[in-house]
């Protein structure tokens, strides 16, 4: 019975690690738990609209005209039911600061600007709602909002 416990406690604390260690989303949110949901309106229309843009330029040579990326090759999906489930439970500075530092590891690669707007556009992409007030910059705020695959229930 105790080795079963360890055993499970090593595989929750080895787990974002894990997801880590295969290219998935990062641990950004420094702590701080998600007050919200992506499903809340976090972005605006002309937000996302100038997220697609800089996609068009900068990304789809590699994750390709409807997001769907390549595994087989590297370039992640950035849409679809299984790119919302790979970041539920994570926050939109995870995928902002994942997204800031791609395709190089190199965080220079990225401002904070074009980082939201991405995720502005990749959250339209995969129909989540607009709202009345850009996504932050700022991380720690960008923190208390969760990633979830569907909406919340009502």
């Amino acid at each position: 019975m105790i080795i079963r416990r360890f055993a499970a406690v090593i595989a929750i604390c080895a787990a974002p690690g894990l997801v880590y260690a295969q290219g998935g989303p990062t641990l950004w949110s420094n702590g701080i738990i998600p007050t919200r949901s992506v499903w809340s309106g976090v972005y605006t229309e002309a937000q996302a609209a100038r997220g697609e843009r800089i996609y068009r330029r900068q990304c789809a040579e590699c994750h390709l005209d409807f997001l769907e990326g390549d595994p087989s090759e590297g370039p992640p999906e950035l849409a679809g039911p299984h790119f919302m489930v790979n970041w539920d439970g994570l926050s939109v500075a995870d995928l902002a600061h994942h997204m800031h530092t791609q395709p190089n590891d190199d965080p220079s690669d990225m401002d904070a600007t074009t980082a939201a707007d991405l995720v502005a556009f990749i959250l339209q992409f995969n129909k989540v709602p607009a709202g009345t007030t850009e996504l932050p910059t700022d991380r720690s705020i960008q923190a208390q909002i969760g990633i979830t695959p569907l909406p919340p229930a009502r």
